[in-house]
């Protein structure tokens, strides 16, 4: 009797192709990721600019306003901004409205021309107590900053 030589077909997958198609599957992961990381920095970015933003126009409104007969500003630390009542920053007051920043992000620069961490705007004509720029850091990449700017007349930009 004659034996049939008999091949079988293999089936399923060989080492190699299971290897290859991991690394390509961690590969784009990676990319993705990191595209994702980018655009949530810059979108935390354009949030806290927007936020600081928001606050001092809210400010120098309330300022304009002659709200409780008062002047409004706004305190700038590292990780938040503090809306206060009054020509001057007081700690203590319990009026104050903090607002924190994304932890992403921090002001890494406050250059105002009175030399303070503190703004207030100026009853009746809404000027600006001081003007200079805040700038917006990422704590990741230095390079992603967004910088506000604030006019003597006290219009922000």
């Amino acid at each position: 009797m004659k034996k049939k030589k008999s091949f079988e077909k293999a089936c399923g997958f060989s080492l190699i192709e299971i290897l290859i198609s991991a690394s390509l599957l961690i590969a784009v992961s990676l990319v993705v990721f990191s595209v994702f990381r980018s655009f949530d920095e810059a979108a935390a970015l354009d949030k806290d600019a927007s936020n600081i933003i928001s606050v001092l126009e809210r400010a120098r409104k309330e300022t304009l306003f002659s709200k409780n007969s008062l002047s409004y500003g706004v305190r700038f630390n590292a990780d938040e901004i503090i809306f206060f009542e009054g020509e001057f920053f007081d700690g203590a007051n319990p009026d104050n409205i903090s607002v924190k920043l994304h932890p992403k992000i921090f002001i890494s620069d406050i250059s105002l021309t009175n030399a303070t961490t503190s703004l207030s705007f100026k009853r009746l004509s809404g000027e600006a107590g001081g003007s200079g720029t805040i700038t917006l850091q990422s704590r990741a990449n230095s390079f992603k900053t967004r910088v506000i700017s604030i006019e003597e007349t006290g219009l922000v930009k």
